[in-house]
């Protein structure tokens, strides 16, 4: 087939496809009409086409819609989800792939068995803008395929993408359509918060759970409102900057945000948005308050001292990872404090554990009181603290400091009804000058810990 030939296949085909398309097409009919067309305009004798579909883990999959079945061979047994293939390899690319020579790079490299003989081949990735939606296989081509055929080709490569596209997301528009308008009944017994919002932004339908959610008696309250009576001004900002632009790119969107009640109480919800056909969409709220309350207590088992309410290991070691970045950037001094109460074993051993505990956690909030917000006060186990004194511009200001802190335990503490005596020992590194990594400036604060220790107590 010459230039003009191919030139004036492609233009028919064009003006073909453009008439016939219409939203109620099924896939069958889509693709096949379109494969049709590619190999009548390269006069190829055989070829089949699909779906490039994303599987669970973002990876490219071939979904076969359309085959020609000469030689009775079967669509089903087909293996094009093989990289090795060159269906699977232009899935991959997403680049034009031409074979015309016989060899170990030939036409039929990674066939599968009883595939009919393929003397030339041209895998053509099928775009809808930026993104890979089909891949057409044609071959068999008299005189097998060349970069003038392609670049012939292009207007009608073209079109089949935007077509296929077009299919596609009518194909979503349709199924969201049906499930919204033929499931009434279902909706309004669902226990989550359902809802159709207009293209004008008002609710057209909202169900008892979803009134009931946001603090109305029934949904008749809601229809009329706009959806964003639901939301603060903050909230509003994030749909503005965020939600609404990912929702009109992907037509769907999921994820958490914060809801309002008719009384003004904010609480946590699991929010999902699909389009509709007519330009709404179905929106679907769940009420995560207590999920996240349970995330809350979790984070806090696992990131502070159960007894005092302090920092634990852990979090003192996140924190002092920042903090050390921060002072690596900036240049300052950073100071860590390893302090140990005196005599704490006989206090628990003649008072009892639960005075002793109750003495801990004063001893803790007072170490608390004696620092700067920005800096760090961590109980690590037992009766021993770690104090970490962030963005320091002298030395001299962490012994101001450690003074603070032993001199906070000279008046007496009251605890269930005693009155106790409490002394710390103190052990400081500094960073840089005693070392620059966490593990480190508390082992060496430890150390200075134990040797003030040795001293005397109380230094």
């Amino acid at each position: 087939m010459g230039s003009a030939r191919i030139d004036e296949t492609v233009a028919g085909s064009i003006a073909r496809i453009a008439s016939e398309y219409h939203d109620d097409i099924e896939a069958d009919e889509c693709f096949g009409t379109l494969l049709g067309h590619l190999r009548e305009a390269t006069e190829s004798g055989y070829g089949f086409i699909g779906e490039v579909l994303a599987d669970r883990q973002g990876r490219r999959c071939f979904s076969l819609r359309a085959v020609t079945t000469d030689r009775g061979y079967a669509a089903d047994t087909m293996e094009v989800d093989d990289p090795q293939t060159a269906v699977g390899s232009v899935c991959i690319a997403g680049e034009v792939l031409i074979r015309n020579a016989q060899g170990p790079d030939g036409p039929e490299r990674g066939l599968p068995p009883g595939h009919p003989r393929i003397d030339s081949l041209m895998v053509l990735p099928l775009y809808a803008g930026r993104t890979l939606v089909a891949v057409a296989t044609l071959a068999n081509r008299r005189h097998g395929y060349s970069p003038e055929c392609l670049e012939r080709l292009q207007p009608l490569v073209r079109l089949c993408g935007t077509m296929i596209r077009a299919w596609a997301d009518a194909r979503e528009r349709r199924a969201a359509q049906a499930a919204v308008h033929g499931n009434l009944a279902a909706m309004e017994a669902s226990i989550d918060g359902m809802a159709i919002v207009g293209e004008d932004g008002l609710f057209t339908y909202v169900n008892r759970a979803h009134a009931v959610l946001h603090g109305f008696p029934n949904g008749a309250k809601l229809v009329g409102r706009s959806w964003q009576t639901l939301y603060d001004e903050r909230e509003l900002e994030c749909f503005r900057r965020e939600i609404i632009p990912q929702f009109m790119k992907h037509r769907q969107w999921r994820g958490e945000c914060v809801g309002r009640r008719a009384d003004g109480e904010t609480f946590p919800q699991e929010l999902s948005l699909t389009a509709m056909a007519d330009g709404g969409a179905v929106c679907v709220v769940r009420d995560i308050t207590e999920r996240k309350l349970a995330e809350g207590r979790i984070h806090r088992l696992a990131h502070y001292d159960a007894l005092t309410g302090l920092p634990n290991r852990r979090l003192l070691h996140e924190r002092l990872g920042q903090a050390l970045l921060q002072a690596r950037r900036a240049g300052r001094i950073l100071a860590v404090l390893f302090l140990d109460l005196d005599r704490f074993k006989s206090i628990n051993d003649s008072h009892g554990h639960e005075t002793g505990d109750a003495l801990l956690k004063a001893v803790g909030a007072r170490f608390s009181e004696a620092v700067r917000g920005s800096d760090i006060v961590a109980r690590i186990g037992g009766d021993e603290f770690v104090v970490a004194l962030t963005n320091l511009g002298r030395e001299q200001d962490v012994v101001v400091v450690a003074e603070k802190l032993r001199t906070g335990l000279d008046a007496p503490i009251a605890v269930n009804g005693e009155t106790l005596k409490a002394s710390v020992s103190i052990g400081i590194s500094l960073y840089p000058n005693d070392g620059t990594e966490i593990d480190v400036l508390i082992r060496k604060a430890d150390d200075a810990m134990y040797q003030a220790k040795a001293r005397g107590r109380d230094g």
